[in-house]
């Protein structure tokens, strides 16, 4: 494990990106954003299992309005629970740091509260931010592996760290950051044929995120389709065998909360959520999806992929028609791109196909399409990986709308992630940046523009470097 810990660091230390790494962990380990309901639920959760043994949060239902009441009346977190139960014993140390001082259960309850922005803080950086880096390292030295340019590492890195909507949740409990990181080991897995670990990986980003449920057919179709068939019993008995911890997980809290495995919180959701009686499952989703909400989803200014990280739709677009689009991408390198490829183009079809069908698909206070956005990350990495066979004019298109969604990483981490279900996320950020900005907005986009500003400007003069060292070679040849 040592040996294992202190590689990773080194190859985070020599990679050409450990910029952008930098800039990351000290953005995300530095900035806070104020404490809402969603983490709350979480929360509640941890501290009912610290104080009454219980996945039970009847003494904090008061703290959120994320929760589900079964018919014994008794109140759960209605969020999926893997950040609570991978958690807990970080948790359960801290909180007895906090609270060990404190006579009875109503002044520790007090300080729970008042220290909650510290607590879920450390949470996100030790299972969000930490093993997000160290994904994306392995990730980048995976595509170094296999010859990608200097400069796809750096727009790959780029995109996984910055550029989309995962990303910006890193920095909050919310649990789609930590679905992300798993949806992106779960590529890694199926690039090195290491099932395994992919099972795991599925396994946790579904215990971390209900959605990812609709992300196993094209799982299974990756595995299925890049393996002779006479190896499947083996690889499915591999999965299986990865995807036992958090199976036994998702069995125990979900038969101890809600009577059974299959059983969802979503059966007993707030009346508050379920609004809409023309919603044939479960008072919260249609199994068609509305047509407008996905061009909403895809192009709107409210949450759409293009105004939040049009890089996807450029990437989704070259693989589409990549005959056009991608000539150069060799037969070696179709091969290496086509496993990722089959995995996230139906996980995020699906992923839109639900969104859509949801009456709620804005996803409340929100900058982005939070519901769909656990296979970006993984995008990223296929933009890395197909980048150095895009026509030229292509290249920079992509990295101008790259550059597009950092910016508005910026603006966000500058202000707030809190974007009001009827805003727009570039209107509702940029007013809030502009529009008597406090002190505190003022120094964190200074700090981020110059930081940003200052990599930048490196990887520039290293890419004007090594064309002058490629033309010094050619002409002493």
């Amino acid at each position: 494990m040592r040996r294992w810990a202190r590689d990773i660091l080194r190859a985070a230390i020599e990679s050409p990106c450990r910029g952008w790494i930098l800039i990351f962990l000290l953005s995300n380990t530095l900035i806070f954003f104020p404490d809402s309901t969603n983490p709350k639920s979480r929360l509640a959760t941890l501290c009912a299992m610290v104080e009454d043994e219980s996945f039970s949060i009847d003494h904090y239902q008061d703290w959120t309005i994320d929760w589900a009441q079964t018919p014994d009346g008794h109140y759960y977190s209605n969020k999926a629970p893997g950040p609570m139960l991978l958690s807990y014993p970080v948790f359960w140390a801290v909180d007895k740091m906090l609270t060990f001082n404190e006579p009875d259960r109503a002044a520790r309850d007090r300080v729970r509260e008042a220290r909650s922005w510290v607590t879920l803080k450390l949470l996100s950086v030790l299972f969000q931010v930490l093993p997000f880096t160290i994904v994306v390292v392995l990730a980048l030295a995976w595509l170094e592996e296999h010859g990608a340019p200097p400069v796809a590492l750096h727009l790959s890195c780029a995109a996984m760290l910055f550029g989309n909507t995962a990303s910006l949740f890193m920095n909050t409990y919310f649990g789609h950051a930590m679905a992300a990181t798993w949806v992106l080991v779960l590529c890694l897995g199926l690039l090195r044929r290491r099932y395994v670990w992919s099972g795991l990986a599925y396994g946790l980003a579904l215990l971390s995120d209900y959605s990812s449920a609709v992300l196993f057919p094209g799982f299974l179709a990756a595995v299925l389709l890049q393996e002779p068939r006479k190896n499947w019993l083996r690889c499915a008995s591999q999965i299986a065998l990865g995807g036992i911890f958090p199976g036994i997980l998702w069995t125990f809290y979900h038969t101890a909360c809600f009577g059974g495995p299959f059983t969802l919180p979503s059966r007993y959701q707030n009346p508050a959520f379920v609004n809409n009686p023309q919603c044939e499952i479960l008072g919260l989703f249609n199994p068609v999806p509305h047509v407008t909400v996905l061009a909403q989803l895809l192009f709107g200014f409210r949450r759409g992929i293009l105004w939040s990280q049009p890089w996807v739709l450029l990437v989704l677009a070259a693989f589409l028609f990549r005959r056009f689009l991608l000539p150069r991408l060799s037969k070696e390198a179709w091969s290496q791109c086509l496993s990722l490829w089959r995995f996230l183009l139906p996980g995020l079809a699906l992923l839109l196909w639900m969104n859509a069908s949801f009456d709620e698909w804005y996803a409340g206070y929100t900058p982005g399409p939070r519901y769909v956005c656990s296979v970006f990350p993984a995008i990223g990495l296929l933009a890395g990986m197909s980048y150095a066979s895009l026509p030229s004019q292509a290249n920079r298109l992509l990295e101008i709308a790259v550059g597009f969604a950092v910016v508005f990483w910026i603006a966000v981490y500058s202000t707030t992630l809190l974007v009001p279900s009827e805003g727009t996320m570039w209107g509702f950020t940029l007013a809030r940046l502009t529009s008597y900005p406090s002190y505190r907005t003022l120094a964190r986009v200074s700090i981020l523009l110059a930081a940003f500003q200052w990599q930048f400007i490196t990887v520039c003069q290293r890419r004007a470097r090594s064309r002058q060292s490629s033309v010094m070679e050619r002409d002493n040849k």
